[in-house]
């Protein structure tokens, strides 16, 4: 068996570190399975998210949606891309039309492989983070300027990405991709996959889908939160229980 798990609000708090108790079980259970990361985020970003020790301990790190991939500190790869003008300049015009009044910073930010966008930015504290999403959960802007970008664009794909954003590549470069260099190393080995956002239009659902798609033997484990990921990690090796904030 294999384990792939997202990383953000599905092994930590949104944008935050990893809960050190968490982090020590976790660790464990890395050095006990086959386990792999993937993240939207690049790897600078998924530093200040989870312990060295996690991320040495795991088979293999996925960043930027798989257009970056590490094993023990080594790249393996590095796959990048040059969105065009017109792109950008479309994004600006939709951020500056959004009916949301506040703006805090680090609207597009550039990721390997893709773009991350964001109406309240990137810069929010976890305050406005909070208070762009459940704004967003009523009014799903995000949802709609993934449509919207895709009609316009169609050239390239939009997901919902964690609390705040979306994130924008060209087709196929996605988390589903990853499952070229796992196959390679581990065949045809059935895998389990732990993510926060599977659900059409989040951006762990392609992977997801071509999990389901390829073979009934593979495992697909929506979870809530860091909490929720931490309990069922429990249930495959028990160690010390659930664990709480």
């Amino acid at each position: 068996m294999i384990y792939v798990f997202d990383v953000d609000n599905t092994l930590t708090p949104p944008r935050e570190a990893m809960r050190p108790e968490f982090a020590l079980q976790f660790t464990e259970f890395c050095r006990s399975n086959t386990v792999f990361l993937v993240s939207g985020s690049d790897r600078g970003k998924l530093d200040t998210q989870l312990p060295e020790t996690v991320l040495m301990a795991s088979a293999g790190v996925f960043t930027s949606a798989g257009s970056e991939f590490e094993v023990k500190g080594r790249i393996i790869y590095r796959h990048d891309h040059d969105f065009p003008d017109e792109l950008i300049d479309w994004l600006d015009s939709e951020l500056r039309q959004s009916r949301y009044p506040v703006r805090c910073g680090r609207h597009i930010e550039y990721r390997t492989g893709a773009l991350n966008v964001s109406t309240v930015g990137r810069a929010a504290d976890k305050p406005a983070r909070k208070a762009y999403q459940a704004w967003d959960q009523v009014h799903r802007e995000r949802a709609a300027l993934c449509t919207e970008l895709q009609q316009s664009f169609p050239h390239y794909e939009a997901h919902t990405g964690g609390e705040i954003s979306i994130d924008i590549s060209p087709p196929g470069w996605n988390k589903a991709r990853i499952l070229v260099p796992i196959r390679e190393r581990h065949g045809d080995l059935a895998i389990t996959f732990f993510g926060d956002a599977i659900h059409p239009g989040g951006n762990d659902w392609p992977l997801a889908e071509a999990l389901q798609a390829a073979s009934a033997h593979h495992v697909i484990v929506p979870v809530e939160n860091w909490h929720d990921t931490a309990a069922r990690v429990s249930q495959i090796i028990p160690r010390k229980g659930a664990l709480s904030a």
